[in-house]
Order: C-alpha cells, then structure tokens, then sequence
C-alpha cells in the first residue's frame, strides 16, 4: 500500500475511533456513582440548573457560586469550596442578608452551601450528610456588627449555655430571633434545623404560629442553624422530602428532644460510620460534564 494512503487509512480509524468514543456514554452503577470524589470537581456544569435526587443523595447541574462577600454577609467557609448552590438558594441568601443589614446593621456569616457539582462531602473532612443538591446553607447565629468586620476573628459562637440547657444571653438576641424569623416566613424554605433549646425558645416567644413549624429541632446545630429549601418548581427529578407535620410542634414532640431517650440517640448516631449513598443516575453526566478544551474529569 503507498505510503499517502496508508497515512489517510490511519486518519479514518482514529477519526472513527474518537467518535466511538464520545458517542458511547460508559455505563455506570450506583455503586460506581457514589464513589466519585465529587470535591474534585472545582467548577459546576454550565447546563441550566437542574437537581437529581434528594437532599442526601444527589446531585446539581448549573450551580452558582455564592460571592465570598456581599451586601451583609460574609462567606465564613470559602476555602472549603462549598459555597455553591441552586439560583434559588442564592437569591434566599442574599435577601436575608440584606434583610438584616438593613434593619440591623449586622453581617452574616454563611457557613457551607454545597459543593461545585453537589454530591456527597468527603466522609474524613465533613460532616455532613445532606448539603449535595445546592439548596441546603448553614448560616452561623452570630453575626457582625459592621465596625467589627476588620478586627475580629470569625469563628462560630455556641448560643447555649454551660450546661447546655437554656441559652447564652451574650450570643443570643434580637438579630438572632429575627434572622430565623424571616428565613422561616419565606415561602421557598422548607424546613430549618435547630438545637432543640433554640426550638423551645422560640416557641415560648411566638407560640404555635405557623412558621414556627418550619423550626425543626435537631442535635447539635447550636452555632448555625440549617436552612433547607424545596424542590424548585417544576423540577421533576428533585426529590422532595416528606413536609413538616401539621401539628402543634411547640408541645409533645419538643419535650421528647429534652427526654433520655433522646439524648442517648444522639450519642449513638454519633458513633454510626457514615457511608457514601446511593445517586441518581443522572449524577454520572454531572461528574462527567467538562468545558471544552479540558481533560475529562476522572472518577
């Protein structure tokens, strides 16, 4: 064969070879899905956003990422690379900074978001079990006072006291109550987590108003609290989880969460390894996704 043709022939196969490739997506098991290092993953995918799957299993197309910093709010977290999240929990976010600074003065400090793609956290460096489809935020419950950002050391403050059965006046005021007091009337969040004696406070100030239902009471979650948005609208393969009961959540439910029983759950799930769940299919084109011109990201 000439030499020319037998160059063109070489040309052909890997032409064809490249497009098999790229034409045939690589099959993927659940098992294979969840074992991604999805902190890898250092940008999100440009497609619009889209959820896959639950609060604790999942995934984001087309997050954004929080700015570090913004009017009254302060990303306290940034090198962890977790400030990422739905347009919507953004938008959440920057309202009540806002909120806040405006009638306040303060400046919040925004814990983690999720991660660029979402997904699971690294078990060894976190410890969180949800966080992985862009619309969960832990927001600390100190804030700044504008003529302190400059001087002092961020760091999370515990809200409760030495014993940790009522709470600490010093770290516990009105800008508290009301940061909570606007999340929870906000008809996009869905539930926020708190420590059980900061439920119990609230309730003893508002009683059995409706929001405070949104006010869900949980171990630890004494130096943030939780914030958790709903499935966006029109997302079908977002899975919601099941609604906050519509009950008085300021009676029997609450004075479980300061019974023995409680308590030694606590400590047991403590001690409960974690494993990394199982995810949506769909998860596998997230991890995959790349911009152009870059290397395939590797699992």
């Amino acid at each position: 064969m000439p030499l020319k043709n037998l160059f063109l022939l070489v040309i052909v196969l890997t032409i064809v070879s490249c497009g098999s490739k790229e034409n045939n997506t690589p099959e993927y098991s659940e098992a294979d899905i969840k074992q991604y290092q999805w902190e890898k993953a250092k940008m999100p995918t440009s497609k619009e956003p889209k959820v896959y799957g639950g609060y604790t299993g999942g995934c984001i197309d087309g997050a954004l990422r929080l700015p570090e910093f913004g009017t009254g709010y302060i990303a306290a977290n940034a090198k962890n690379n977790r400030l990422y999240g739905h347009p919507d929990l953004i938008q959440v976010i920057e309202d009540l900074a806002k909120e806040m600074n405006g009638k306040y003065n303060t400046t919040l400090l925004i814990g983690d978001l999720s991660q660029a793609r979402g997904g699971p956290a690294p078990l060894d460096t976190s410890a969180h079990r949800s966080h992985q489809t862009g619309l969960d935020v832990d927001i600390w419950y100190r804030n700044l006072s504008k003529e302190k950002i400059e001087e002092d050391d961020i760091y999370p403050h515990t809200v409760l006291s030495f014993f940790k059965d009522k709470l600490n006046k010093k770290y516990w005021g009105d800008s508290q109550i009301k940061m909570l007091e606007y999340a929870a009337k906000n008809d996009d969040v869905e539930r926020i987590l708190v420590n059980p004696v900061v439920k119990k406070a609230m309730c003893e100030k508002f009683g059995n108003e409706p929001w405070i239902h949104k006010l869900r009471p949980w171990w630890g979650h004494d130096k943030h609290f939780h914030l958790r948005l709903k499935c966006p609208k029109n997302d079908s393969t977002c899975s919601k989880q099941d609604p906050v009961p519509d009950e008085n959540s300021c009676s029997e439910p609450l004075n479980w969460w300061f019974s023995d029983e409680a308590n030694n759950m606590g400590k047991s799930n403590k001690s409960t390894k974690r494993q990394y769940p199982n995810l949506p299919q769909q998860c596998e084109k997230v991890w995959v996704w790349k911009p152009i011109g870059t290397i395939k990201l590797q699992p």
